[in-house]
């Protein structure tokens, strides 16, 4: 495993989070039946009924995006820098998702289908950039 390897998995970790953060927010506000005024009102308002579509949509974009960078920064074995990416997003979002208190807790299943729909939109992702990468070989130095 070289440098760009590691560099790919972290990156691919910190713009899901990053990106998770930046929109999950702002998505659950309007979709909520209430606007949240605090974080507990806002915990309980991002597991309604009408807002978990949402944040699977933003889960499957945002996990399209990582997955393509960390096949674009590892720059070879796209699919398995991918994988090894999302096992360890997967790792991190079950151990968060089994923190939450119980009654803001969503069911097991809905937990599975974000990290499910995270999972396929990174390898989407990176098979977009692997086919990219096959199709018209970049120009960079290969140093």
């Amino acid at each position: 495993m070289d440098i760009k390897s590691v560099i790919a998995l972290l990156g691919g970790m910190i713009l899901m989070f990053f990106l998770i953060e930046v929109v999950e927010p702002p998505t659950v506000a309007l979709l909520a039946a209430q606007r949240p005024a605090d974080m507990e009102s806002y915990l309980a308002a991002r597991n309604e009924p009408g807002v978990i579509p949402g944040r699977l949509a933003i889960y499957g974009i945002v996990g399209i995006l990582a997955g393509y960078m960390v096949a674009k920064i590892a720059g070879q074995y796209e699919m398995a820098h991918a994988a090894a990416a999302f096992l360890l997003q997967a790792f991190m979002m079950l151990r968060a998702l089994a923190a939450d208190p119980v009654p803001v807790a969503l069911p097991w299943g809905t937990r599975a289908l974000l990290v499910a729909v995270t999972g396929t939109g990174m390898l989407m992702g990176a098979a977009v950039r692997a086919r990219a990468a096959r199709v018209s070989p970049s120009t960079e130095d290969a140093s």
